[in-house]
């Protein structure tokens, strides 16, 4: 498996689709489209509703890529048709440089990407366009989206978005300035009707006239936005290749003005070092307006670490200059690092492709918890979480929920014929993995598998989708998505409503059977709308399931738990809505 930087009509639902949902075997996974023609770079967020987008560009009809996208509602039910909505159709680039796709708070997609429809040059000019669409469908920036700025001369790509907290949506993209060599960020702002905030996109330059380059970005507080970038030397040769010397961030307020003095605060730097730094970021907020940076970085083929910084949202630099380095075994290299945060205690968890550092083989997945001091909580080498045989690991995606957990879903392929496995995990503080203390199975088709991306929603559903050559070449109607639940099962989503009337109280049924094994039903009536959560613990008290973390209605609900992965014991369930709160106990026997 190799990880790669190249990486996109409205239809009602038909009833071929309305019976679609989540397949609960990893031998089959639910198709995005069966079309037997290009599809390329798919990328998934999840709505606060519990659906989630999916977004890729496609090459049906004439053979030209066009983006398209895909609704899926909790219960993997297609939104927009067998095979997606079409997006845009204007020309591409024939080389596809990285796009964007968030959800706001109102379910709307934003799907933001270059493309060439203001260029008469080949392959030479490109420029970032912006669309809102509905969970109905609806083209709500207008059809042909928005333009990110009026100067169509240059290439511009690389366009990364943010849902602010006033509702607009703050972008990043990378300019490219052929005269002189060198190249920059640039910033707008769009509010939720479309509008742009500022008359002409703003740049964000190097004093020295040398590169910023792969621009990423993330909300912070009031409608305020935090933008990161990397600094490397001119481009003298045409070349894409991420050979930076730092990584920088700036907070900046709606208006677009710095707000943490002149100077950009230094994420970390390798000034003075002759050999090539390769890092291409991964940026989340720290959910408390801030910001947490991992990279990869080199001194040599031999010794490449990872590492993690963090800044407040007033600028402070959480961690020593340089960041936390993840691990400090040089026997092995570590690179492409993803982080999710706690925000129970600003713990961040960080995954990382863990290799030999001599072969590059021998791959497997490790992590490492970082505490808000910067110390390493899991040994100063970190933790396998993986199996250490001789094939490539890729594609790792990691999410909290709000709770103590995180969830992790990677790629790996497997000696022999071509065959990438899919797989997901979930650990919590303590390092031990959960679900029976091994990884899930949620792929497991012999085919090559590309471009894996992860989405989690509200209710701790995770679902991945990447690009799949079952049927055929690479890209050939083979997009798949795959969901795993905070059970740690894969499959059709459990809860559903058996009764709209209003029940006289909140109440909890004993489930049934009881005892059970391993699978039994839990009903709840709810006598008024409002967030609800159904937690299922052990005997010690430790949370082993969600099965319900949502706003629902007032009504009659039941829930499917499955406790395959747990041993025979008792067990507490416990459902709050508002400030009540109902436990029972059940006896899994097996």
């Amino acid at each position: 498996m190799k990880k790669t930087i190249k990486l996109l009509l409205f239809f009602l639902l038909v009833s071929g689709n309305l019976y679609s949902q989540w397949s609960s075997n990893p031998m089959e996974n639910l198709s995005v489209i069966s079309l037997n023609n290009t599809q390329l770079l798919p990328k998934i967020a999840s709505s606060p509703d519990g659906g989630f987008y999916v977004s890729w560009f496609d090459g049906r009809g004439n053979g030209q890529l066009k983006a398209y996208l895909q609704r899926f509602d909790r219960f993997g039910v297609k939104q927009f048709g067998a095979d997606g909505l079409l997006i845009s159709d204007k020309p591409q680039n024939s080389w596809l440089g990285d796009y964007s796709l968030v959800t706001d708070g109102s379910n709307n997609a934003i799907l933001v990407f270059s493309d060439k429809r203001a260029s008469t040059m080949a392959d030479t000019t490109v420029n970032p366009y912006a669309y809102k669409i509905s969970p109905a469908g609806a083209f709500l920036w207008g059809p042909d989206g928005v333009a990110l700025t009026g100067e169509t001369s240059r290439y511009q790509m690389w366009p990364k978005a943010a849902v602010l907290t006033d509702g607009s949506v703050a972008f990043a993209w990378w300019y490219f300035f052929e005269p002189t060599k060198t190249s920059w960020v640039k910033i707008q702002r769009i509010n939720s009707a479309g509008v742009p905030q500022y008359p002409s996109a703003i740049s964000i330059q190097s004093p020295d006239g040398k590169r910023y380059q792969y621009p990423n970005i993330v909300a912070s507080d009031a409608g305020n936005f935090i933008v990161s970038w990397v600094y490397g030397p001119k481009d003298t040769v045409g070349s894409f290749v991420p050979d930076n010397i730092s990584v920088h961030c700036m907070k900046y307020n709606s208006a677009g003005t710095a707000v943490w003095g002149s100077t950009p605060k230094t994420v970390y730097s390798a000034m003075g070092n002759t050999v090539p730094i390769y890092m291409v970021p991964e940026v989340i907020s720290d959910k408390n307006n801030g910001i947490v940076i991992s990279f990869f970085h080199t001194t040599g083929l031999q010794n490449i670490s990872s590492g993690i910084q963090r800044y407040s949202s007033d600028g402070t630099q959480i961690y020593s200059n340089n960041g936390v380095n993840l691990s400090t075994n040089s026997s092995r290299i570590h690179i492409e690092p993803f982080s999710a945060i706690n925000p129970n205690n600003n713990d961040i968890y960080t995954f990382f492709v863990d290799a030999d550092a001599a072969t590059q083989d021998f791959q497997t997945v490790y992590g490492q918890r970082i505490n808000s001091a910067g110390q390493r909580l899991w040994s100063d080498t970190g933790r396998a979480f993986g199996q250490l045989i001789n094939s490539q690991v890729a594609y790792i995606n990691c999410f909290n929920n709000g709770d103590t957990n995180v969830t992790v879903t990677y790629g790996q392929e497997v000696p022999g014929p071509i065959r990438d496995l899919i797989y997901g995990f979930r650990t919590g503080p303590s390092g031990v993995m959960q679900w029976g203390g091994s990884p899930v199975l949620m792929s497991s088709v012999v085919s090559f598998k590309d471009y894996i991306n992860a989405a989690m929603n509200p209710q701790g559903m995770l679902v991945s989708a990447w690009q799949d050559t079952r049927f055929g070449m690479m890209g050939n109607g083979t997009l798949f998505v795959q969901n795993l639940k905070p059970d740690g099962t894969l499959g059709p989503v459990s809860i559903k409503q058996i009764g709209t009337n209003l029940p006289g109280k909140f109440d909890l049924s004993q489930n049934f059977p009881n005892p059970f094994n391993p699978t039994t039903k839990i009903k709840f009536d709810l006598n008024k709308s409002g967030m609800v959560t159904l937690k299922v613990y052990d005997n010690l008290g430790r949370e082993v399931n969600t099965l319900v973390n949502e706003n629902l209605s007032a009504g009659v609900y039941e829930v499917n738990f499955n406790a395959e992965n747990l041993s025979s014991g008792i067990y507490f369930y416990s459902i709050t809505n508002g400030s009540e709160k109902i436990t029972k106990s059940m006896l899994l026997v097996k």
